[in-house]
């Protein structure tokens, strides 16, 4: 049996984040999260702002970010949510108010379950956002959310069996991070500490200063632009054209739309908006799928090198010579093409493809992995939601079969 409840009558807390800015303080270790740092069930930390303990400390008076928290994005892109995991970082997190913070009442509802339900739900809550320019999401109308709140024992067995397919996701991510660490740590080095394959019997060409045969290039001497293949879509043509293919802007997945433009590996940099990391780098993504691209990020691709090495090369360069604009940062294809790259002879950077090519085919089959995994999650969520699946008498097998 359900029992009709609203969302601030299983809560701790509803509210959103600072209204005002930080101050920045680079490898401070304290967060301050925006809506684009939030995706697919948790914080992207990777690109986040870190600010000074003093600020942290103020804005974490409103916020008291904890485990078992939840956050979901209540302006611009509504919707998107995490669960604050039991890590260290998640102690020294705030945000800003364009996220929201859920802080579940464990006496009265599973957190877990309620992430769940809410993202059951998050299509009825995001068309309560309001607003032509951008929309919001009123705090008063997240609290007024009404539930279906089954008994605790079944929240947790719906929470345990989603929980699985999260897990495996997660343990996804793992494992690229430390692939594409393992990718860093070879170019580093190779190209930084030039302790490549044979360095030691390799001459240094006096006029260069280089090892022999290696060369200093532009970006725009060994790679194809695509940009003016680009098709920007609004957001109201964008819900008119729902989909399964990514719909991609200067820094991240804006949406997904029935068509695409682009198919295959593609090297995105963000053009303007979003361009610069908190560490320096480049805003960039690496993909290899079809795919939708607003004019916001150039489409890039090897061509005298793979993509792999341009993108591995530009994760570690830093970018801000080449940024122009003060209200809005801006790259445009001029600055972009300047960019110094440092190559090694041809038998070199064959050989470190070798290495690298394989390393990203193993990256993109864990992410493949994942969109499959979040697949069969978002079949089974509505079906343990709505009671089809009896978790009661929940067997395995059984779910498979649903599943399938």
């Amino acid at each position: 049996m359900s029992n009709q409840i609203t969302l601030q009558d299983c809560t701790l807390l509803i509210t959103d984040g600072k209204h005002g800015d930080c101050k920045n303080q680079d490898s401070s270790g304290y967060y301050f999260i925006s809506s684009k740092d939030v995706k697919d069930g948790v914080i992207n930390y990777e690109n986040a702002r870190q600010i000074t303990e003093i600020d942290f400390t103020d804005t974490h008076r409103r916020t008291r970010f904890a485990p078992n928290d939840i956050l979901i994005t209540n302006s611009g892109t509504i919707g998107r949510m995490a669960f604050a995991r039991d890590i260290p970082e998640t102690l020294r997190t705030t945000f800003q108010k364009s996220v929201a913070i859920v802080k579940p009442n464990s006496a009265v509802v599973f957190p877990k379950w309620l992430y769940y339900q809410l993202l059951f739900d998050m299509g009825r809550i995001s068309d309560l956002a309001s607003g032509t320019a951008q929309k919001n999401l009123l705090l008063k109308d997240l609290r007024a959310i009404k539930l279906s709140l089954p008994s605790l024992l079944t929240q947790q067995k719906i929470a345990a069996i989603l929980s699985a397919y999260d897990d495996l996701i997660e343990n996804n991510l793992k494992r690229i991070k430390l692939l594409e660490e393992m990718a860093q740590i070879t170019y580093e080095e190779w190209f930084v500490r030039l302790r490549f394959p044979g360095y030691e019997s390799t001459p240094i060409d006096s006029a260069t200063g280089l090892p022999e045969e290696w060369k200093r290039v532009t970006l725009g001497e060994v790679v194809s632009n695509f940009d003016r293949m680009r098709v920007p879509l609004s957001s109201t043509q964008r819900l008119k054209l729902k989909g399964s293919y990514p719909y991609y802007g200067a820094a991240s997945v804006l949406d997904y739309i029935n068509d695409y433009i682009f198919d295959g590996k593609y090297l995105l940099m963000g053009e303007d908006g979003t361009v610069i990391t908190p560490n320096g780098t480049p805003s960039i993504q690496f993909v290899n799928e079809k795919f939708w691209a607003n004019n916001h990020t150039h489409i890039l691709q090897g061509q005298k090198i793979s993509t792999e090495f341009l993108y591995i090369y530009l994760s570690q360069y830093q970018i801000s010579n080449h940024i122009t604009g003060a209200a809005q940062p801006k790259i445009n294809q001029q600055n972009m093409n300047r960019i110094p790259m440092l190559l090694a002879s041809d038998h070199l950077m064959k050989k470190l493809d070798c290495i690298l090519i394989p390393i990203f085919e193993s990256v993109f089959n864990y992410k493949n992995q994942n969109q499959l995994l979040r697949e069969a999650r978002n079949i089974l969520l509505p079906r343990l939601m709505t009671g089809k699946i009896d978790v009661e008498s929940y067997n395995p097998a059984d779910l498979l079969k649903e599943v399938a």
